[in-house]
């Protein structure tokens, strides 16, 4: 369910939270106000926040990205932004919590790999065991050589 939860200014300190936000990351408003959102950002994201910012502040239009959070309890939560920038350089817009559909995403991927892995090993055993198979096809037929051959010496 995608809620408004952030006001952000110019410099980008939250002014407005409402609990939405304590309810997905853990904070109670009056500990994330005043604070800039890079507080709280994974460190690998913060370079996104600056380009999800840029974009935002380029035009009116709604601008969305996929960023992740830390959680208080440190756990990492993935939020999807929509925000548009309003007047005066002020941006609005709502965080839907996207945890579940990332972890689901690379649980599938994780066993996607697992079964292109499985299904190369199938691949290379069916292999082997054609090359083993001929191997015993010429054995058998120099044995059944061999058997004849030795009928006639007798």
């Amino acid at each position: 369910m995608r809620s408004p939860m952030l006001c952000l200014p110019d410099n980008h300190y939250r002014e407005n939270l409402n609990k939405a936000w304590s309810r997905t990351l853990g904070y109670e408003t009056s500990e994330c106000l005043n604070h800039s959102m890079h507080d709280y950002l994974y460190a690998e994201d913060r370079e996104l926040w600056l380009k999800f910012l840029t974009q935002v502040h380029a035009n009116l239009e709604l601008a969305c990205w996929e960023l992740r959070f830390h959680h208080k309890n440190t756990e990492i939560v993935w939020l999807e932004l929509s925000a548009r920038s309003k007047s005066q350089g002020e941006i609005s817009g709502s965080l839907t919590n996207i945890t579940e559909r990332k972890q689901a995403q690379a649980a599938l991927k994780t066993a996607n790999q697992a079964l292109e892995t499985r299904i190369e090993q199938l691949r290379i055993e069916k292999q082997e065991r054609k090359q083993a198979e001929a191997t015993l096809q010429v054995t058998l037929q120099e044995l059944s050589l061999c058997g004849v051959i030795s009928r006639f010496a007798i």
